[in-house]
């Protein structure tokens, strides 16, 4: 996650949605121009607008930006990122150790 402070003005950003080898996933920021990646970037977003990143507004950000690759992806209530194909198993009520995970690592959500 980032902090608001992060955020530079005039500066642009994407978001790496990032997965740690436990499931856990997190978003760095990650200016427009960097071409070096963090370590556990599993996917990139698109340009993200500013006021989005100011807010750290996952949904809002998940709502209206696309991943690199034009596919959209999804937050869930507490800002886990998901998939479109993660969501549309889920959303089908598939067990959760059919869910086709991204890379094959389950997200990891907080206990019920």
């Amino acid at each position: 996650m980032w902090k608001r402070a992060e955020v530079l003005e005039g500066a642009r950003y994407r978001v790496a949605l990032c997965q740690a080898s436990t499931g856990h996933r997190t978003y760095m920021l990650q200016p427009l121009d960097e071409t070096r990646l963090p370590a556990d970037a599993a996917l990139m977003t698109n340009e993200v607008p500013t006021d989005l990143l100011l807010r750290r507004d996952f949904g809002g950000i998940a709502e209206t930006v696309r991943l690199s690759d034009g596919k959209r992806f999804w937050t869930d209530a507490h800002g886990i990122w998901l998939t479109q194909e993660e969501m549309d198993a889920l959303s089908a009520g598939v067990d959760h150790a059919t869910v086709p995970w991204l890379n094959g690592l389950p997200a990891r959500f907080p206990p019920r």
